[in-house]
């Protein structure tokens, strides 16, 4: 019975129309809410990471004088300890977070371990340690792990396996400031005399060779940079010391372009690898232009300026969600350190503001990998639920299920960790259902 159930159901999504794609959504005609508040740390919040989909974060804050790691749900609900030992920097691919512990063992400064634990708190085991490390950065396949290390206080760019195998030093001479993954295969990071002096961007291969030096040792000390999602372009911080713009360049170090300028700070992290929107062309980055910790959203090549929201004492570069509708960040709006998460309404403003009839478009990008972008229309306020199907008919998730007011919606789905192939998704709002395929292709 059910294997008829689902041969059933998948002739019923076979028989709808399919609608051609339609352009992008303008990122201009973005709208937000207003910033919720997901921790109340009274020791306050020092770190965070997405999980892979999205739903959680894992994050280190102080209680009882001690640094503790927890798992919350993006809601504020669930929180659960996953371990009191943990410090510093942490980072969430796949099913492993790895972060940093301290040896009390261990002689100071040469106490810190790299270790790793299940989202559920079982299994945590030392990578490696004890040593005097910084930084923790997964590789995308989360099989690698990139680090710096100071060996006589001197900060190198250190990389090796999940195990604490195959350690191996992978930057040339001078102090390593920040590190950072170029795709699989390479490796970025910057270097200077000293902390307190200049630096530039560097390259290498993931084995060690190939160094090539991508800027002159000219940008401001610990100025951040990061890899876009193709790894074609690397977006960087030049400036002096009080103000930071945002430049861009072609992965070989040429084309660069200055993206914002102001006398103020604008500045990205690299402390993840996504600040970018789901479709890879755009990126949310900080600026103080204002006196305040301003949140905005540009195209990588330098139109489409949006200010996103306006959040005082913010202390953390946005982080938008794997499947791009929601940013997070730290705030000490209250004198303390916490979660704050921002939904992004992705409303479109459009001649006719309400729309006249129900519709359902087709996704775009069609193919994708992995995000793609679902848009639907209510000419009236309803209840609504928008789900995916394999090909099966076997429920794959549930977008949307809540109560909308009549307009124009879009909806990003990651298919991160499903399998290539033919899926379908399905609104329902009243009595209007319609249902229209997508091809995921890996």
């Amino acid at each position: 019975m059910k294997n008829l159930l689902s041969i059933l159901f998948f002739l019923l999504l076979l028989s709808q129309t399919f609608y051609a794609q339609r352009e992008p959504w303008d990122p201009q005609n973005l709208s937000v809410q207003t910033p919720i508040q997901v921790t109340y740390e009274t020791g306050g919040v020092s770190d965070f990471v997405w999980s892979p989909d999205g739903n959680q974060f894992a994050y280190i804050a102080t209680y009882n004088d001690t640094a503790r790691l927890y798992r919350i749900n993006v809601v504020g609900s669930n929180k659960i300890e996953l371990t009191s030992n943990a410090f510093g920097n942490i980072d969430w691919k796949d099913n492993v977070i790895v972060f940093k512990a301290n040896d009390p063992q261990a002689p100071p400064y040469y106490n810190i371990l790299l270790k790793k634990i299940n989202p559920d708190g079982s299994g945590m085991s030392t990578i490696i340690g004890p040593y005097w490390y910084h930084g923790v950065y997964l590789r995308s396949d989360a099989n690698w792990i990139l680090y710096e290390r100071a060996p006589g206080g001197w900060w190198i760019a250190m990389r090796c396996d999940l195990n604490g195998g195959n350690e191996l030093e992978v930057s040339h001479s001078g102090l390593v400031q920040q590190v950072g993954w170029l795709g699989r295969n390479q490796i970025l990071y910057s270097r200077g005399d000293d902390y307190y002096t200049p630096c530039g961007i560097h390259k290498v291969n993931f084995n060690g060779s190939g160094y090539v030096q991508l800027t002159p040792e000219n940008l401001p000390n610990n100025a951040t940079f990061i890899a876009c999602p193709d790894t074609s372009k690397i977006l960087y911080c030049d400036g002096t010391a009080n103000s930071w713009d945002i430049w861009i360049m072609n992965a070989d170090g040429s084309n660069k372009t200055q993206l914002t300028s102001d006398p103020a700070k604008d500045y990205i992290s690299n402390t993840r690898d996504n600040i970018w929107s789901a479709d890879g062309q755009s990126f949310y980055f900080v600026s103080e232009r204002s006196g305040n910790g301003d949140i905005y959203r540009q195209n990588i090549d330098g139109s489409g300026l949006t200010q996103i929201a306006s959040h005082d004492s913010l202390d953390y570069v946005p982080i938008p969600s794997p499947d791009g509708t929601k940013l997070a960040f730290i705030s000490k709006r209250d004198g303390v350190k916490n979660i704050w998460v921002i939904d992004l309404i992705t409303v479109i403003e459009v001649e006719i503001l309400t729309p006249v009839e129900y519709a359902l478009e087709q996704n775009y990008p069609n193919p994708f990998n992995p995000v793609t972008v679902l848009k639907y229309s209510l000419p009236v306020k309803n209840v609504v639920t928008l789900k995916v199907f394999n090909l099966l008919g076997e429920e794959v998730t549930t977008l949307v299920n809540e109560i909308k007011e009549a307009g124009s919606y879009e909806v990003n789905f990651n298919a991160n960790g499903l399998p290539s192939g033919i899926y379908f998704y399905r609104i329902k709002a009243g009595n209007f259902v319609e249902t229209k395929k997508m091809v995921l292709l890996k």
